[in-house]
């Protein structure tokens, strides 16, 4: 398979992924629109799925909704873990990679012991400061790659 075609293929498949995440976000935003009021006053979205999980389901549905949690939160976390400590080792050096995976390992758990509430009230203020940032670094680094290509296109004509 040559690398235009794998190209497709990996488009194909993340537009196909982008576009399940979102029917997945959507049906989580309606569920928890129309149980909010239902059930009364939550402090987190966790709290309207499981308790929507448990009027549908009863108990089953309470573990299962806690199971697929877990599942995706464990997911999510082995594969972050993972790259963090791969670039702090590949960035810094001085400690391996299973130091700087131990490391986060220990620190997320220290943060998870806080509480989703408590996480929540500060993450957000964090991310209002680093999303910004962080796309204004995408665009420039895309834009140096664009201006960079078009340039070599130019030059080779």
């Amino acid at each position: 398979m040559n690398i235009k075609k794998k190209n497709q293929a990996l488009a194909l498949s993340a537009v196909c992924a982008g576009i399940l995440l979102a029917l997945v976000y959507i049906l989580l935003a309606v569920c928890s629109s129309r149980n909010s009021v239902l059930f009364g006053s939550f402090t987190n979205g966790a709290q309207i799925l499981s308790a929507a999980a448990t009027q549908t389901w009863g108990s089953l549905g309470r573990i299962l909704s806690g199971l697929i949690f877990l599942i995706a939160c464990l997911n999510v976390c082995s594969g972050l873990l993972a790259c963090c400590a791969e670039y702090f080792q590949e960035t810094f050096g001085k400690l391996s990679y299973r130091s700087w995976l131990i490391t986060f390992t220990v620190a997320g758990a220290v943060v998870a012991c806080t509480g989703l509430d408590s996480i929540l009230s500060w993450s957000g203020t964090l991310l209002s400061w680093i999303c910004p940032i962080a796309i204004l670094i995408l665009a420039i680094g895309l834009y140096n790659s664009v201006r960079k290509s078009l340039a070599e296109k130019s030059a080779a004509k």
